[in-house]
């Protein structure tokens, strides 16, 4: 290498961790996160149901958390982990360290700037124009902005970083940073609920402040391996010649194709709180946070240890490599999502009822969350594989054709977000199903664009999918069959043999399945949980 340091070990040309031990690690943490997330929107249903209170709560929060989505975990770190991977590959480790600095000042400067001109907009525009003229409304959704936009600065930042980490083979800081926030969430709720009884506006306010130190406080946890490991960032001026410009001319169109599901979520909530009934957006929040449930354990696992490999491979213009791992991630993805996905949507109303349904949210609330979950996860299989083939094309420096697929998506989406809940009234559940179908189409739109690229279509078998879904098929009967024998009372009962006895027969059975039909997923699998153990 020249003008630096060789690579030390976990380094992306010698890891520390296969994918998929990376994965299960990645999953782990995720799922530490996502429990107490399932607990925290409990106990924010329980506080505000499905209410006014809680769509604007919604609303405001949102939009920082698409910034952390487009520019932290999605367009930012898929063009940042290429390039650095790239830069440490060549140059050594000095090189790389320049470019993640160069990288954070423009963060700073940009997204600063940002974050100054939407918390000036809510103090100079009157608060009627921020909710068609209802003022009450309007004024809780600019004071929750002008609290929870600046969070866009910190979590954007910790994604940032947490990409460079996972370049240095190291995943846990970034998956275990958000159990933090969910812990700061709930003992707000906490405080705010003791404090503020039934007064909702009171409530959401107290929380979006402390979200606010909470994202400082995640921000802290990285910032600490990154120094332990030399790459603690100081922030420097973009040079021509640091490759910043190559990221971000990277990132550019990389804003809208790796983020097309996360655009379409803005969408749909948007259209819920200008043209639907109140409710509409819990329903879809909810819906979304079960969604992110199994997301968080089997697609997102798989990408994000996959991303800095394929980037590893790209770099030294390993195609035949690359087809291999892609192939191998979209394998394991869709062995995963597919019966999750199905399950999921078998126990949703059951998971609702244990979750959800106390306090402030009534059985009525229920019905349309389960449909809108229902609708939603049937999205899963069709997001995980579609995350691998955008990063395996970010990977190989195509940008352009993701970018297009996913701006004519956005249009699509809206389309029918409009025909769904304006001319077929499905509300809630019609701006999920909407979502489900550009999720779908954009996996067919990438396979093609994939085939086009220097490497082949993944070759994910027909035979596997096929027994994937047969053991699915097997599982759904299981669970169906067991869930007819008895017809839970009591909540405990509810959780026992409604939702813990259907999951477990169904995993058991699925797993037989797949094994008896063949698979090679589970018995890889098997085998490293048995040499865990």
């Amino acid at each position: 290498m020249v003008g630096g340091s060789a690579a030390p070990a976990g380094s992306p040309g010698r890891p520390r961790h296969s994918v998929l031990r990376a994965a299960g690690l990645v999953s782990g943490l995720t799922l530490v996160s996502r429990v107490l997330g399932l607990a925290r929107d409990a106990l924010t249903t329980h506080a505000l149901g499905r209410s006014i209170a809680l769509d604007t709560f919604i609303v405001a929060w949102m939009l920082p958390n698409m910034l952390r989505r487009l520019f932290g975990e999605g367009a930012l770190a898929a063009a940042l982990v290429p390039e650095l991977t790239r830069r440490r590959e060549r140059d050594g480790d000095d090189a790389a360290r320049r470019l993640l600095g160069a990288v954070t000042w423009a963060l700073l400067v940009g997204l600063g700037g940002l974050v100054a001109l939407v918390v000036a907009a809510t103090l100079v525009l009157p608060p009627g124009w921020w909710a068609e003229g209802d003022a009450e409304r309007g004024a809780l959704l600019a004071t929750l902005l002008a609290t929870l936009f600046p969070y866009a600065l910190p979590i954007c930042l910790l994604a940032t970083w947490s990409g460079a980490l996972n370049v240095l083979g190291r995943f846990a800081p970034g998956a275990g940073a958000p159990a933090l926030l969910n812990i700061v969430w709930i003992g707000a709720l906490l405080v705010g609920m003791r404090t503020f009884g039934d007064d909702q506006g009171a409530i959401v306010r107290l929380v979006a402040v402390a979200l606010l130190v909470g994202g400082v406080v995640q921000l802290a946890t990285i910032a600490r391996p990154l120094r332990r490991e030399g790459f603690l960032p100081r922030p420097v001026r973009p040079r021509a010649d640091d490759g910043s410009r190559a990221v971000f001319r990277t990132m550019l169109p990389t804003v809208v194709g790796m983020s097309a599901l996360q655009i379409n979520v803005l969408v749909d909530q948007s259209v819920a709180w200008w043209l639907c009934g109140d409710g509409a957006n819990s329903s879809l929040y909810l819906a979304n946070r079960l969604l992110l449930f199994p997301h968080a354990l089997v697609a997102l696992p798989l990408a994000t240890a996959a991303f800095p490999r394929l980037a590893v491979h790209a770099s030294r213009n390993d195609l035949g490599a690359l087809r291999e791992q892609l192939d191998r991630a979209i394998r394991f993805t869709a062995f995963l999502a597919l019966p999750a996905a199905v399950g999921m949507a078998l126990v949703a109303e059951d998971l609702i009822r244990v979750a959800f349904e106390h306090g402030a949210f009534a059985a009525r609330d229920t019905d349309v969350t389960c449909w809108t979950t229902a609708a939603l996860v049937a999205s899963l299989p069709a997001i995980g594989s579609a995350q691998l083939m955008a990063r395996a094309m970010y990977a190989l420096s195509e940008t352009r054709a993701p970018a297009r697929i996913a701006l004519w998506l956005v249009l699509v989406n809206a389309a029918l977000d409009i025909v769904l809940t304006r001319v077929v009234h499905l509300d809630a559940p019609g701006l999920a199903l909407a979502t489900t179908a550009t999720a779908w189409l954009n996996l067919v739109l990438l396979h093609r664009a994939l085939g086009r690229q220097s490497i082949q279509p993944p070759r994910a078998s027909r035979r596997a999918v096929l027994r994937t879904g047969a053991a699915t098929a097997a599982m759904c009967a299981a669970v169906l069959g067991v869930r007819g024998l008895v017809e839970p009372v009591g909540r405990l009962e509810l959780a026992t043999l409604g939702l813990a006895m259907p999951i477990a027969l169904g995993a058991a059975v699925f797993a037989l399945a797949h094994h008896a039909l063949g698979g090679q997923e589970t018995r890889t699998l098997l085998r490293r949980l048995a040499r865990r153990a």
